[in-house]
């Protein structure tokens, strides 16, 4: 029958046509039901108001072995870098420099007063000395003022490479309004910028889960903003105790339906599985900067009590 023929063939060796040949008789009534008599021409056709080769995946699934899978996750810590050194380059061109973050005038006050850190001369030094056995805390203004020249006083707390190149002015205002606060200063906290995908090796891989053990992949995520608050150690560098992560969105670009689902995982998953050393904020330019900055300022009191 060439109707067997052809449920073999589209099995593609996974069926052979002895296994159909043991069952003809119940196959032959299938094949009865499925077709209708044509008196003109002495044969019968296909109905045409059947599926035909649903029909024929049916037959071959029936042949086909019973199996199931099971699902295991496995949480495993990784490390990331925030510059990522081999896609650094030393000199910034731009025909967009409003895109960069500080501009060319305040690099430079930065880069200036770094190189002068190192080198008080032997009579601040000596200065500073004295001034450190009466008063600990208005030796180390001094020596901030003395290095830092006219930089910002809030750059040691910021700028792992310098200038920032962000995507939005939404990004930039909320750099310059949150950089100088106060409350970073206080609880000794650092705010990066981390929205450049090609500099930062922090990426957050993103799943929505579908039932009780199956996740599809919905896309690598790479957060704007990272506020880390260090250990306290005698080490130059101490490691990182928390991050909480904010991502400042225009409203357009927030209803964007892959961004949403990644959203919903940092706000669900990623959250709760990292709920000791993480958090996450998304900000969206619905609201007044000073209303972003209340809510920014809120959860940073929160998280790093």
């Amino acid at each position: 029958m060439p109707w067997l023929g052809q449920i073999v063939k589209e099995s593609f060796g996974t069926l052979a046509l002895a296994d159909l040949r043991a069952h003809e008789t119940a196959l032959q009534k299938l094949f009865d039901a499925i077709t209708i008599e044509n008196p003109e021409r002495g044969y019968r056709i296909f109905r045409p108001d059947l599926h035909q080769d649903h029909v024929r995946a049916h037959i071959r699934c029936a042949f086909a072995p019973k199996w199931h899978y099971e699902v295991k996750t496995e949480k495993i810590e990784t490390t990331a870098q925030l510059l990522y050194v081999a896609n650094f380059t030393s000199e910034v061109i731009t025909q967009t420099p409003e895109r960069y973050y500080p501009d060319a005038s305040m690099v430079n006050q930065i880069m200036r007063a770094d190189k002068q850190r190192t080198r008080l001369t032997p009579e601040q030094e000596q200065l500073l000395q004295k001034l450190q056995a009466e008063d600990a805390a208005m030796a180390e203004l001094a020596r901030a003022k003395w290095q830092s020249a006219s930089a910002p006083q809030y750059k040691d707390r910021s700028f792992h490479y310098l200038p920032y190149h962000t995507d939005s002015d939404l990004e930039i205002d909320f750099l310059k309004e949150m950089l100088p606060d106060d409350l970073l200063k206080d609880k000794y906290l650092e705010l990066y910028y981390n929205g450049d995908g090609s500099l930062t090796e922090f990426h957050i891989r993103c799943y929505q889960q579908k039932g009780e053990n199956n996740y599809r992949y919905v896309g690598s995520y790479t957060p704007d903003f990272l506020v880390l608050q260090r250990e306290s150690s005698e080490e130059k560098e101490p490691e990182i105790r928390r991050v909480l992560i904010i991502e400042t969105k225009g409203k357009l670009y927030g209803k964007d339906p892959a961004f949403q689902e990644r959203r919903a995982f940092m706000e669900t998953e990623f959250k709760e599985d990292n709920k000791s050393k993480f958090d996450y904020l998304y900000l969206e330019d619905s609201l007044s900067m000073s209303e972003l900055l209340q809510r920014a300022r809120k959860r940073i009191q929160e998280f790093f009590k």
